[in-house]
């Protein structure tokens, strides 16, 4: 078994994507040939673990791999029974739950589901996640930890933070001032591709480029204060409402539900003009999903640091009385976000009640949001009866 876990910002979720791309015949046919490319088809299921479950985890590999869903603890029963060899990639695992309970999510998925599925000798695991992953298998695990040096060639490094430079500021590669800014973008964030990206971006408006001490948690919070407080005079309303994607559901806020999110989070009302320049000024933080459109915080470890410093029952509840009755264009949102408030605010056994609700509710959400909130009990047993055929329908 293999482990990928270093910290936020190395470009493991993307290497283990191409990874997978890799191990398809059509998909490697497009791209350019490895020395060693890994065997065709050689994961028999795949996982992206973002915004998920024990659950919700489990269901997945469960319906790749042709077995019946009962339950995770059903599951890990059957699959020590079938004597399969079966090769598994569970990747995200560092953004499992939400980001305000982030970690209790972590601890009960390694504890409940990887550290038992990890015993089974003919299933081999490769998992990109978290320290806490990676301590929670102990010395079943290997582990490889991309914030090593070893790992990423230097003069790529700084070649890739030279384009960056480029891309924040118009400047082209031949630019002199490229050069230096990209060779003390290196010296600060190497080998992190997240903190030389921020500070990049940073740089385009500060013209420095910061040199701080402490870990890559510590230099990210304290790069992303720099950065928000940089686009302040433009976009008045930047931290606001970037910082209220830190509660979007973990797929992200369509626009026009997004001044609702920040009005709710914030308790200030926010205007479609506040997000439009926000995005203008300081849409580098910004992902933007191809499949649905929807808005999200480009990177987790953002997500993290902003909703840690509010009080995320109390936000929750605001959030559960701006999205329970919805405005037709925030429907689709509320259906996948609602559970999840409900859950953290202690409102889901009221919202349990109102058939609405059951109704309109994302199922894999909803599953999620009862595992927080009713980790045993009548309520959960009843839904891992029903859970396969709900979750398939979604």
């Amino acid at each position: 078994m293999r482990s990928w876990s270093p910290g936020p910002g190395t470009g493991k979720t993307t290497l283990l994507a191409w990874l997978v791309g890799l191990t398809d015949p059509e998909w490697r046919a497009m791209h350019a040939a490895l020395p060693a490319p890994p065997p065709e088809n050689a994961f028999h299921a795949v996982v992206a673990a973002r915004g998920g479950c024990v659950e919700t985890i489990a269901w997945s590999l469960a319906r790749q791999l042709g077995h019946p869903y009962r339950g995770p603890r059903a599951f890990l029963q059957e699959l020590a029974a079938d004597e399969r060899p079966a090769v598994l990639m569970i990747s995200e695992l560092d953004q499992v739950g939400l980001p305000w309970d982030r970690d209790a999510e972590t601890e009960r998925v390694a504890r409940e589901f990887l550290a038992p599925l990890a015993e089974l000798e003919h299933v081999r695991l490769l998992l990109d996640g978290s320290a806490t992953i990676a301590a929670a298998l102990g010395d079943r695990a290997g582990v490889v930890d991309l914030d090593s040096p070893e790992f990423t060639d230097r003069a790529a490094f700084t070649a890739w933070a030279g384009a960056a430079v480029g891309a924040s500021t118009g400047k082209g590669a031949d630019d002199p001032q490229v050069a230096v800014a990209a060779e003390a973008i290196a010296r600060a964030a190497y080998p992190n591709f997240l903190l030389a990206e921020l500070l990049a971006a940073d740089l385009a408006v500060t013209g420095e480029v910061g040199a701080d001490a402490g870990d890559v948690r510590a230099r990210l919070r304290t790069v992303l204060d720099r950065y928000l407080a940089s686009r302040t005079p433009a976009a008045p309303r930047a931290r606001d409402v970037l910082g209220a994607l830190a509660f979007a559901d973990p797929a992200g806020v369509p626009l026009q539900a997004w001044p609702t999110l920040v009005a709710a989070v914030t308790g200030r009302p926010c205007s479609a003009e506040d997000v439009e320049t926000t995005l203008r000024h300081a849409g580098d933080l910004v992902a933007v999903s191809a499949e649905t459109g929807w808005y999200r915080l480009r990177h987790h470890s953002f997500a993290e640091e902003l909703a840690g410093r509010r009080d995320a029952a109390e936000v929750c509840r605001r959030l559960v009385d701006a999205f329970r009755v919805p405005a037709s264009d925030a429907a689709g949102y509320a259906r996948r976000a609602l559970p999840g408030y409900a859950a953290t605010a202690g409102q889901l056994p009221e919202l349990l009640a109102d058939p609405a609700f059951l109704v309109d509710a994302d199922p894999g959400r909803l599953q999620a949001a009862l595992a927080r909130a009713h980790p045993a009990g009548p309520v959960r047993h009843a839904w891992d009866q029903g859970a396969d055929q709900l979750l398939s329908d979604r």
